[in-house]
């Protein structure tokens, strides 16, 4: 079975980082993974995106006209993505930044405050995970230890002492996603 995730929003949100995780967590249960990243000149604020395909055989091409799954983290991201959904899809949308999200139709909205969630775990910085243990409550794609087990392979070194924090925005967001 094949599954497609795209994860977009501004530079600075985490979405290469939070796309390289899934893209582990799920190479480390033994399936196929593509990455594409694709991001502006700016290092912060320009439109970031990531897709991600995930199957048991072998994939034939990493480019997505349509995702299972869509992460929209702000409204840059929103607007660009949200005809990319593919039908009866799941949109997750960062309600605390994007007001819109109900306009979507004939996919499941899940419209979560995930930037206020990832500030009351404890950093703004963190969305990224929160966005992530949602998905993987939702989507089922990736098993929310699998994205723990990810987390030490793709956290550079300067930044291996959020690895807790970050541990905690996933299990947050598996919980806010519905998981158990």
């Amino acid at each position: 079975m094949e599954r497609s995730l795209i994860m977009c929003g501004s530079g600075g949100q985490g979405i290469l980082l939070g796309g390289s995780l899934a893209l582990v967590a799920a190479f480390c249960e033994g399936k196929k993974v593509t990455w594409l990243p694709s991001y502006g000149a700016e290092k912060r604020g320009g439109l970031s995106y990531c897709a991600v395909v995930i199957s048991d055989e072998e994939i034939m091409s990493p480019v997505l006209s349509h995702a299972e799954c869509i992460i929209g983290l702000d409204t840059i991201g929103f607007n660009v993505y949200k005809g990319s959904i593919a039908p009866g899809g799941a949109f997750i949308v960062n309600s605390s930044l994007v007001k819109d999200g109900r306009t979507l139709s004939g996919c499941k909205v899940l419209e979560l405050p995930i930037s206020d969630i990832a500030k009351d775990v404890g950093s703004n910085r963190i969305v990224n995970m929160v966005s992530l243990g949602i998905y993987a409550a939702v989507s089922k794609a990736v098993k929310l230890d699998s994205l723990k087990t990810g987390l030490e392979e793709v956290m550079s070194s300067r930044h291996k002492d959020m690895i807790a924090m970050n541990i905690k925005a996933l299990d947050r967001g598996f919980k806010e996603g519905g998981g158990k």
